[in-house]
Order: C-alpha cells, then structure tokens, then sequence
C-alpha cells in the first residue's frame, strides 16, 4: 500500500518536472522570437518570467543609534 502511494507521488512529481521543463523550453523559444522580431518589451518580460527577478524595494529601517531593527515589532515601533 505504501508502495502504490509512493508509485503515484513520484509520478506527480516527474509529470511537474516535465512540465517546467516544457513551459522553460517554451518561454526560450518565445524570448528567441521576440528577440529575432527586436520586441524588447515581450523579450524583457520573458527574461523577467524566467529568472523570476523581482525588485525589493524595502529600505532597512534603523534605530536612533544606526542598529537595524530585525523584527516587524521593533519597525512598528520605530
């Protein structure tokens, strides 16, 4: 029985691999066309879909003295 389950989990999880693997493979040849048709804003997008790179935009937020306040309650505070 524990067999059977680990059989079908496994499966799930080759199934999730193949499909990033199509959707990585799909989103290079969509950048490759984009960059061939010199769309920068479709080809920016694909590159930013593919490294997943988003901006942090959150500023350290230091006490009186110039210590980083490490906890959400220390920054509510301040």
């Amino acid at each position: 029985m524990a067999d059977d389950e680990y059989r079908q989990l496994d499966n799930e999880v080759k199934n999730c691999r193949k499909d990033k693997r199509r959707w990585i493979e799909d989103k290079g040849k969509e950048a490759q066309e984009a960059a061939q048709r010199n769309d920068s804003k479709t080809l920016y997008r694909v590159v930013q879909e593919l490294t997943n790179a988003r901006s942090s935009s959150t500023v350290p937020i230091k006490n009186k003295n110039g210590k980083v306040l490490l906890t959400h309650e220390e920054q509510s505070q301040r």
